[in-house]
């Protein structure tokens, strides 16, 4: 997470501002579908919000020792799975950290991305659900594919 949050520094995230579509296991993004599978609900409301979405996901690339995010404006589906919340010592409770499975079609293994999130009005009493709502993403990338 820590690599994560050094590429991530000093970049705004965009929430997605489109047109958003949510059905049972899937949201649109404009033109582009996220499938998301093994997931909490209160957790997939990070897709459903637009903090999470396809052109983070394809436009997050290394550049150098940053994150470039670019907008791919392409129409694709993305399988996504297990997004669940990480537990690590001493993190404020202004943030949550994050992980996913995203699946690529022609790879037989996942990738995985690490993200997190932040609100600045949360404290340790908030709940998942009032965190997302009022959250932001302030750092996310590639970690590495499981093997």
């Amino acid at each position: 997470m820590n690599r994560i949050q050094e590429f991530s520094a000093d970049i705004n995230f965009p929430k997605f501002t489109g047109l958003t579509i949510v059905s049972k296991d899937s949201i649109k993004f404009d033109n582009s579908i996220i499938i998301i599978q093994s997931t909490d609900s209160e957790i997939i409301k990070i897709f459903e919000l637009g903090l999470v979405f396809p052109d983070l996901v394809f436009g997050a690339s290394i550049m150098g020792d940053k994150y470039e995010f670019k907008r791919t404006f392409s129409a694709d589906t993305l399988s996504i799975s297990n997004v669940s919340e990480l537990h690590f010592p001493n993190q404020r409770p202004d943030t949550k950290s994050f992980s996913f499975l995203l699946w690529q079609k022609n790879i037989a293994n996942p990738s995985l991305y690490i993200f997190e999130l932040t609100n600045e009005t949360a404290n340790s009493k908030t709940t998942i659900k009032t965190f997302i709502e009022k959250a932001k993403v302030t750092a996310f990338g590639f970690c590495s594919i499981l093997i």
